[in-house]
């Protein structure tokens, strides 16, 4: 144990590895960012031709 959150926080701080911590984050905003793009291109020009631009026709369902 740390002794207290002071001292955790500064342990923390110490036993870090940053490039891993900072790799880390930027998949993060990376896949947030992603996510976001998409989400708002299939609100503006709609699901489906969301589906035709990135997966081709899609076949006629059967009724």
């Amino acid at each position: 144990m740390a002794g207290g959150l002071v001292a955790g926080n500064k342990e923390l701080l110490a036993k870090i590895v940053w490039p891993h911590f900072w790799a880390i984050q930027i998949i993060l905003l990376v896949l947030i960012v992603m996510y976001c793009t998409m989400h708002e291109l299939v609100r503006v020009i709609g699901r489906e031709k969301v589906l035709r631009i990135f997966f081709g026709p899609m076949p006629i369902p059967q009724v």
